[in-house]
């Protein structure tokens, strides 16, 4: 493995112009994040579609429309725009000695704040079926940075790999970046497919 073998994520593309950009969107884990805002949404008592959109384009622009969002429902939103704005920068820069970048916080950055503000900016309520929920998306989410972080320290910080695996019947299995990486990624593709697919479940037995 050499480092222009490898790209710095399964989702990436081959780099230049708008390819670039696509790349950055981190697709599948930014479907994966936006569907736990609709999960939120979805889990409501009231059903607010209105409300899901701009909780969607919130989260995908940054919590910068919340404000909107909070004026037309709730105050007690900017509670979770303030506690989002704040998580994002906090996280993305590493700040505070990078404190806030560790495993549990990205659980709850990433996993249970979405599902909570989205309940609460449909709902205007916290109830348990919402914690509940908000708990499934930080497990999963866990589940998704164990997974994934290996997976960059092959990518982005490896420059070789070698070694093998002997089995009991006296073969032999190299150890390869691929090796090391392949299942964990199949993983992280199959879970995101599945919580989107949970999502559209959930916002489609909203809607019919």
């Amino acid at each position: 493995m050499t480092e222009g073998d490898v790209r710095p994520a399964f989702y990436a593309l081959a780099p230049g112009g708008w390819r670039d950009y696509v790349t950055l969107l981190h697709p599948p884990y930014t479907l994966w994040h936006l569907s736990y805002v609709a999960i939120g949404a979805a889990l409501a008592p009231q059903w607010r579609p209105g409300v899901l959109a701009l909780a969607l384009l919130a989260f995908f622009l940054g919590m910068g429309i919340g404000i909107a969002v909070a004026v037309r429902t709730n105050l007690w939103l900017l509670a979770f725009v303030g506690v989002g704005a704040f998580i994002a920068v906090a996280y993305n820069l590493e700040l505070f000695g990078s404190r806030l970048h560790g495993d549990p916080w990205f659980s709850l950055a990433w996993g249970a704040f979405p599902v909570l503000t989205a309940y609460f900016a449909a709902a205007e309520t916290i109830r348990i079926e919402a914690v509940f929920a908000a708990a499934f998306a930080a497990l999963l989410s866990h589940a998704q940075r164990r997974l994934s972080t290996p997976v960059r320290l092959v990518r982005r910080r490896t420059r070789a790999v070698s070694g093998r695996i002997e089995l009991l019947d006296g073969s032999t299995i190299p150890i390869t970046a691929d090796s090391l990486t392949a299942e964990a990624e199949h993983a992280l593709k199959t879970l995101s497919a599945a919580v989107v697919a949970l999502a559209l479940a959930l916002v489609l037995l909203r809607v019919t």
